[in-house]
């Protein structure tokens, strides 16, 4: 059950012009080699330094960028050909061709960290001519796209890489992007323009890169202006939507990418209790993904009906249901899960229950006994505060409740409670001290020992 999509947050001081940009992300860099980085700071730092063959582009469609043109299939789909472009210059002023991809790829396939991604999809890797590469498949690929698009498959200077064919180079980078590598540590990076880039040129005088170990580091470097941006996933819910109103208030200059992680549950289906189809599908209607949203990330984090990122075809789709909390309580019940209201409506007497019953709750309590009363055909009275949730409010008298509403700072429930109850002979079900009531919930612990 997908919960929400987390979105990559960059928030800045705007710099003055022409000036170098410091920049702090979250984590530190052990590795460059694009053959074993996995972090996503050393993946954003590799996307600085170096080009992929084809970027993807929003609508799913691939955009050419060391590539010339789009990929030809032939054979089936199991022979891919590449046209290259044939301005590139690496970093150390060697020219990239189909030899120095083609070198890449089959270094990557060697020793990448990764390659158990790739498997044995790749069944050749070719030179057709000095700008062309062709890629044998042993089987049409579905996933050719993320194959073509891939960070880990950025290019190398075949010449300054010739002593590590084998092997990790850690500290240094030599690529084909916009910025070039002239300091490395695990902490600290420092980025210079690269004048002989084929592309756009970048509109600084570089980049100075820190890693810091935690939220309130990240938080605190930026609001005291000790970094010019902050691009990072990692900061703390109130922290993030501290920044998000400063932005607001004109105070920082923010943007938010495409989604980077999603969040999810798993449940082990061939287990118990989550054998039984009606609890799976109680569960997944149960969940209010905007509520969680609005309540843990102040509604940053975009909820989602499914694990499809919304930035790829086929992202629109809703494959799990809506928040539904009245089908969630019938198909609890069809499960055999009522708890302590349903208990103690069920041993009431018949001709006491017929009469109906009240109840006092700020919501949870209330939606049970007003379940349990639809459930038996009676009426039911809940007393709830006027500040209780809307939505646990609008619930209860969806299950057919007459709510009544109270001043918690001038009223006394207890005292509206046991008057109307007089008034109409209606049973009251306390939430809590009341015997049926904890010989129902009891039985939540009953069912544990048993597992």
């Amino acid at each position: 059950m997908a919960l929400a999509l987390a979105f990559t947050q960059v928030g800045c001081q705007a710099p003055p012009p022409s000036s170098r940009i410091a920049v702090a992300s979250a984590g530190r860099i052990s590795s460059l080699d694009p053959a074993q980085a996995s972090t996503l700071s050393a993946i954003q730092l590799i996307s600085a330094l170096g080009d992929p063959l084809y970027r993807l582009k929003r609508d799913g469609s691939l955009e050419p960028r060391l590539a010339a043109s789009a990929p030809f299939l032939s054979d089936a789909g199991r022979t891919v050909t590449i046209p290259l472009r044939t301005d590139v210059l690496f970093h150390d002023g060697t020219p990239f061709n189909a030899a120095a991809m083609a070198f890449s790829l089959r270094r990557f396939l060697s020793i990448g960290t990764l390659s158990y991604v790739v498997g044995d999809r790749i069944a050749s890797v070719e030179e057709a001519d000095t700008r062309t590469l062709r890629l044998r498949l042993s089987r049409p690929s579905t996933s050719l796209q993320g194959l073509l698009t891939s960070i880990n498959l950025t290019p190398i200077s075949p010449t300054a890489y010739s002593n590590h064919q084998d092997r990790f180079l850690h500290e240094r980078f030599v690529g084909t992007g916009p910025y070039k590598l002239t300091r490395f540590s695990e902490h600290q990076q420092r980025l210079e323009p690269f004048a002989q880039y084929w592309g756009e040129a970048p509109r600084n005088d570089g980049l100075d890169l820190i890693t810091l170990s935690n939220s309130t580091a990240l938080y605190g470097a930026l609001r005291s202006g000790e970094v010019d941006l902050l691009l990072s996933a990692s900061i703390d819910e109130d922290q993030r939507h501290a920044l998000h109103e400063r932005a607001i208030a004109g105070v920082l200059q923010e943007s938010v990418g495409p989604a980077m992680e999603i969040g999810y549950i798993t449940l082990l289906s061939n287990q118990d209790p989550f054998r039984d189809p009606n609890l799976r599908r109680a569960l997944a209607v149960s969940l209010n993904r905007t509520e969680i949203s609005e309540r843990v990330s102040y509604g940053l984090r975009r909820p989602l009906r499914a694990l499809v990122p919304p930035s790829l075809p086929g992202g629109n789709l809703a494959s799990w249901p809506k928040h539904n909390p009245n089908q969630a309580r019938e198909l609890l019940r069809a499960a055999g899960y009522y708890r302590g209201a349903f208990s103690a409506v069920s041993a009431l007497p018949d001709e006491t229950r017929a009469k109906g019953v009240i109840a006092f709750s700020s919501g949870n309590h209330a939606q049970g006994v007003a379940l349990a009363a639809r459930q038996h055909g009676i009426s039911s009275v809940i007393i709830m505060p006027a500040d209780a949730p809307k939505t646990k409010i609008d619930n209860t008298r969806a299950l057919g409740a007459e709510v009544v509403l109270y001043d918690r700072e001038h009223e006394d429930r207890d005292e509206i409670g046991a008057r109307i109850s007089q008034e109409r002979d209606l049973t009251l079900i306390k939430p809590f001290d009341e015997p049926e009531v904890i010989a129902g919930q009891g039985t939540c612990g009953l069912e544990i020992a048993q597992q």
